[in-house]
């Protein structure tokens, strides 16, 4: 078992680290058909269009999901695609299911109209699909 710290996520542990647990009505609305996290199927448009990277960070170290070390390592970089790439990669998708989640829900509230457009996208999230890859 990993813990949390070890990315710098906080003090409780997450089981592996992997992609399960989550509630059912979070898995529901953040998988796509194919049984993919939103945010990893549309990582590519999310580095390529989220342009507001910082208060991203704010909320996920406010929530004690990543440490500042983390905070600063993402935000080092100018550019917003560099910053979401860095968050992506190096923090998300190492961090599992916990942590895409709430991206998700901070997407939701910070980037509204991005994520009506993803979502209303071939590969948008499916009700009742479970699993994450």
């Amino acid at each position: 078992m990993m813990t949390r710290s070890v990315l710098g996520l906080g003090a409780s542990s997450v089981a592996g680290m992997g992609d399960t647990g989550g509630s059912a009505s979070d898995s529901s609305v953040t998988q796509t058909e194919a049984g993919q996290h939103f945010v990893k199927k549309h990582g590519l448009e999310l580095i390529n269009r989220v342009t507001m990277v910082k208060p991203i960070l704010d909320k996920l170290l406010h929530k004690n999901l990543i440490n500042y070390d983390k905070y600063e390592f993402v935000k080092d970089t100018t550019m917003s695609s560099d910053q979401m790439r860095r968050l992506l990669y190096e923090v998300i998708y190492p961090g599992g299911r916990e942590l895409k989640d709430e991206l998700y829900r901070i997407l939701k509230e910070n980037e509204p109209a991005l994520m009506r457009d993803l979502e209303g996208s071939p590969f948008s999230a499916a009700p009742g699909i479970r699993g994450d890859r």
